[in-house]
């Protein structure tokens, strides 16, 4: 029993999440090395083309090392600030890091997806902050309602940002009339600015398009990530409902900030259902959702043998990264 302990401790630890980094970034820079992981294309914004069609392959694969890592670290220091997971926990960002392994063809570049899921981690420590912090909050919404309307600029999958975060603020007790204006502000600044001084045309702006011709096919990767992604949001909502059992006892501040990640990651499936074309760009997103949904489900559990759930999911992870580099 002893041992098993000190198994679970090594799980929930940095060493682990030092040595998931280690698998991730090992394996993804083989699969670059490769060559057979094409860049993603993303769809543009409202007013440009996505800046990462711009970038050679070695930038590409460096910033999405650095990006990735980078959202894992602040899905740690996110829980060592507001405690949404019961204990202390790193597994919930050497989780992220192993899902992100599975799928090279998302990993061994940087694409949109990457960094909607960076924008996102980041945004939620100013949501977090405003809890219950009506009268002041308003700059808070501003802010990012306006990071997020640039964003769109470039890439008009962020637009599910806009009512993730609307809703967010509304849980988070910080929404008022005031807000609402704040928000509505901080969208149309960016299309404001860019108009006003002749960097956009307005009659150039343009909608985004959802296809019916399903793209994603022309990839070879399709099946596999197609089935990973279905596979990833099952699992999600399964531990989000056992989950919640446990979480319904934790303080009104705590369900809050967790019923966020559930409103995401209903939003996000509902968004690769309608905007198929683009699953990819949604799938880190998925990931993020999952890995916080372990780390609930691992400290949560009661029994001495939990870490053998981590070891199938480890498991799992590289006969997906298998096969993702089999059939590419």
């Amino acid at each position: 029993m002893i041992q098993e302990e000190r198994i679970n401790d090594f799980i929930n630890s940095r060493l682990f999440l030092i040595l998931s980094g280690i698998i991730f970034v090992g394996l993804t820079l083989v699969a670059w090395k490769t060559g057979r992981f094409p860049v993603i294309a993303t769809e543009g914004g409202i007013a440009f083309d996505p800046p990462t069609s711009h970038l050679d392959d070695t930038t590409s694969v460096m910033l999405s090392l650095i990006s990735t890592v980078g959202i894992a670290l602040l899905l740690h220091l996110l829980n060592k600030m507001f405690t949404f997971v019961r204990t202390y926990t790193f597994l919930a960002s050497s989780s992220f890091l192993l899902l992100s392994t599975a799928t090279p063809a998302t990993s061994s570049h940087f694409y949109g997806g990457t960094g909607l899921c960076l924008v996102l981690i980041a945004l939620v420590f100013v949501l977090y902050m405003s809890y219950q912090q009506r009268n002041v909050s308003q700059r808070s919404i501003y802010i990012v309602m306006t990071v997020i309307a640039t964003c769109c600029t470039f890439q008009y999958s962020f637009a599910l940002l806009i009512l993730l975060f609307v809703l967010g603020f509304t849980q988070m007790r910080a929404m008022s009339l005031r807000g609402a204006i704040a928000a509505a502000m901080g969208i149309i600044t960016p299309l404001w600015i860019l108009v006003g001084v002749g960097i956009v045309d307005i009659t150039s702006l343009r909608l985004p398009q959802f296809t019916q011709e399903f793209k994603l096919l022309e990839l070879s990767q399709a099946p596999l990530v197609i089935a990973e992604a279905l596979g990833v949001a099952i699992v999600t909502i399964v531990l989000t409902v056992v989950n919640s059992f446990s979480l319904f006892n934790y303080r009104l501040q705590i369900r809050v900030y967790n019923a966020f990640f559930t409103i995401l990651n209903l939003l996000v499936i509902i968004m690769m259902v309608i905007d198929y074309n683009n699953l990819l760009t949604y799938l880190p997103m998925l990931n993020l959702c999952l890995s916080v949904q372990i780390a609930h489900a691992f400290t949560i559990a009661p029994f001495q043998r939990k870490y053998i759930f981590i070891v199938v999911f480890v498991v799992l992870v590289l006969v997906g990264y298998g096969a993702a580099m089999a059939v590419s």
